[in-house]
């Protein structure tokens, strides 16, 4: 199993669109958003949804826009509803909390 770890910047948003269309087997991206702006993100997702591709999204990033808000993210990503994806969390040293 391949896991690439991606920071959600607009041009590896349009890669794993592109790859998406391969059908490759075994392809599960991670993405870790970076930007407010989740609109490239959520195309991005329904791309990968529609070829049968669901990924895993951090949600409580450790750089970027949201690296302050942890769950500023997620609450954006809800108001999504046709699309579909896993929640990883970040654990690291900064982690207070977590379930």
């Amino acid at each position: 199993m391949y896991y690439p770890i991606l920071r959600g910047k607009l041009n590896e948003l349009l890669a794993l669109r592109e790859l998406a269309q391969l059908k490759l087997k075994n392809f599960t991206p991670v993405i870790e958003p970076v930007k407010k702006d989740i609109k490239a993100l959520v195309k991005t997702i329904e791309s990968l949804n529609s070829h049968s591709i669901e990924p895993y999204i951090i949600i409580n990033p450790i750089v970027g826009d949201f690296s302050d808000t942890p769950n500023a993210l997620y609450e954006e990503l809800n108001k999504f509803d046709n699309i579909s994806y896993q929640i990883l969390y970040s654990i690291n040293q900064k982690t207070e909390h977590y379930i």
